[in-house]
C-alpha cells in the first residue's frame, strides 16, 4: 500500500470512528458478491449457502459473457437473488471495493442496516464444520458491539484434476487442501453487521468500523490486522482458488492479472502443491446430513 493510499485509509478510519456504533440485533443473513463468468459454479454455490441460512444474494455481474443469466433466472424469479451490472467491465481491488459498496447501499435501502452481509466470492463456501447453520451462529453476537465477523480461508488445490467433471458437483471432486497452518489462512473475508460498518476502500477483506465496534472471529476472539490468527473451528471459508488445472490456466490466471497477481511459474507450482497437501471431507459430511 503506497503512502497516499495509507493516508486515505487512515483518514477514512478516523472518520468512521466518529460515528456511534450500535448493539447487534437478531438479524437475517445476506451475501454480497461481484462475479465474472461463473455460470458453471453459480447454482452449487447458491444452493449451498441457502442451506446455510442465507436469505438473499446481492450480486454484481462484471460483464460476464457466459450463460450466467440462464442459471440465475429461477433465483431471480423467486426473489432469492438481486442482480445488477458493474459500472464497467474493468476490475481491480479499488473497483471491486466500489462495486461492493454499491451493493451494500442497495442492501441497506432494501433491508435496513440491522443485517449480516457475508462478503464472499463464488469460489468461497462459508460453513460451520459441526453442521450448525451460519445464520444461527451469528445470533450469538446479539447485544454485542460488532462491526464484522472475520472468517479465515481454508485453501483448496486442484486435487490433481486436469479438469472437473461437469456432471458432478464441484465440492464432491475437490477434496485436497493445504495444511491448516498455511500462512495464507490468516486471510479471509468478513461477515459485516451493516449498521456498524462503512464498506471498503481496497478489496473485500476488512471494512471500516463505526465508532467503538470491533471485528471478531466466530469464536468471539477479537481480530487484529497486526496479529492475525488462524481460526477454523466455528466458521471457515473453504476457498477453491484453483478448481481444476484447466480452470486455473484458462480462467483464473486471467482474472488474477486484473488484480496485479503475476506469480512466477515455480512459485505457482509450489503453491498448488501446498494446496494439495491433505484431504478434507468436512464439507462433504455436511452435505450428507
Amino acid at each position: 500500500m503506497d503512502l497516499w493510499l495509507k493516508l486515505l485509509y487512515k483518514l477514512k478510519e478516523i472518520w468512521a470512528s466518529l460515528f456511534s456504533s450500535v448493539e447487534v440485533e437478531k438479524a437475517p443473513l445476506f451475501v454480497a458478491a461481484v462475479f465474472k463468468n461463473e455460470a458453471p459454479f453459480l447454482k452449487e454455490w447458491l444452493d449451498f449457502h441457502l442451506a446455510q441460512g442465507v436469505q438473499q444474494f446481492y450480486l454484481a455481474d462484471n460483464f460476464s459473457d457466459d450463460h450466467y443469466a440462464k442459471v440465475l433466472e429461477p433465483y431471480l424469479k423467486s426473489g432469492q437473488v438481486y442482480l445488477h451490472k458493474t459500472r464497467s467491465g474493468a476490475m481491480n481491488t479499488r473497483l471491486q471495493a466500489q462495486e461492493l459498496n454499491r451493493l451494500l447501499k442497495v442492501i441497506a435501502l432494501a433491508e435496513g442496516k440491522h443485517v449480516w452481509v457475508a462478503v464472499i466470492d463464488i469460489d468461497e463456501f462459508l460453513f460451520n464444520p459441526a453442521g450448525e447453520k451460519a445464520r444461527a451462529l451469528l445470533s450469538r453476537f446479539k447485544g454485542q458491539n460488532i462491526a464484522a465477523v472475520f472468517v479465515n480461508w481454508l485453501m483448496f488445490g486442484t486435487s490433481n484434476l486436469a479438469q472437473l467433471d461437469a456432471e458432478k458437483p464441484m465440492l464432491s471432486q475437490l477434496t485436497w487442501r493445504a495444511h491448516a497452518s498455511l500462512g495464507e489462512h490468516k486471510m479471509g473475508k468478513p461477515i459485516l453487521y451493516l449498521a456498524n460498518s462503512f464498506g471498503f476502500l481496497e478489496g473485500p477483506h476488512l471494512p471500516f468500523r463505526r465508532g467503538a465496534s470491533k471485528v471478531v472471529y466466530a469464536n468471539g476472539k477479537e481480530y487484529s490486522p497486526k496479529d492475525p490468527q488462524i481460526q477454523h473451528e466455528v466458521l471457515r471459508l473453504n476457498h477453491y482458488w484453483y478448481r481444476s488445472e484447466e480452470y486455473y490456466n484458462t480462467e483464473k490466471r486471467e482474472k488474477r492479472r486484473a488484480f496485479g497477481d503475476r506469480r512466477s511459474g515455480k512459485r505457482e507450482q509450489d503453491h498448488i502443491k501446498a494446496c494439495n497437501y491433505e484431504q478434507d471431507f468436512s464439507i462433504q459430511k455436511l452435505l450428507k446430513t
